[in-house]
This record gives C-alpha cells, sequence and structure tokens, in this order.
C-alpha cells in the first residue's frame, strides 16, 4: 500500500474519533471480532483515539462481551465507511487497563 493511501486513511479515521467527529457525521466504527462460540460478529464502537492506521484505541467494560471476546480470541477487524470510502483494517487487539491509560480515554 502507498504511503499517500495510509496517510489518507489515516486522515478519514481521524474524523471519526469520538472528539474528532464532525456535526451530523458518523463518530464510530464497526469492531469485527470472533465469538466463544466461534463465530463472527460486528458491533458498532466509537474510537477514543488514532495514531494514523497502525493504532487505535477503543473503550469498553472489562465485563462486556466483546472483552470476553477478545479474551479469546485477539484477532480483530475495523471497518470505517460512508458513502464515500470504505476503509477495512485487520490485525490484534488487546486489553489495557493501565489507570494511566484509562485515564487519558
Amino acid at each position: 500500500m502507498s504511503k499517500e493511501i495510509i496517510e489518507k486513511a489515516g486522515k478519514i479515521i481521524q474524523k471519526h474519533v469520538g472528539k474528532n467527529a464532525a456535526a451530523g457525521s458518523e463518530p464510530y466504527c464497526i469492531l469485527a471480532l470472533i465469538d466463544l462460540e466461534g463465530y463472527p460478529t460486528a458491533s458498532a464502537i466509537t474510537p477514543s483515539q488514532a495514531e494514523g492506521i497502525e493504532k487505535i484505541s477503543l473503550c469498553t467494560g472489562l465485563s462486556s462481551n466483546k472483552a470476553e471476546r477478545i479474551k479469546k480470541c485477539n484477532r480483530a477487524g475495523l471497518c470505517f465507511s460512508n458513502l464515500e470510502y470504505n476503509i477495512t483494517l485487520t490485525g490484534t487487539i488487546e486489553i489495557i487497563t493501565d489507570p494511566e491509560v484509562k485515564k487519558e480515554m
């Protein structure tokens, strides 16, 4: 993938981060995980922070279904889309419980 496309995708993703979302836009993405029985799931979630396409932070409760799914399988997909673009990313996801990081969010 070219550097130009990666930079453009990073700028688009920033528009979906909760605090940066423009009025009337969709400040969320779709998080795809594998459930506890091995089936794919998809949930809308608002990103808290993003550093380009390399690191995207999401917040959820530790007792949520999402957290349970992540504990079982750390592979995930994120999709940011509207009528003008579709950015789909795949990779790994981790649960961070550091109080300082939580305070940042």
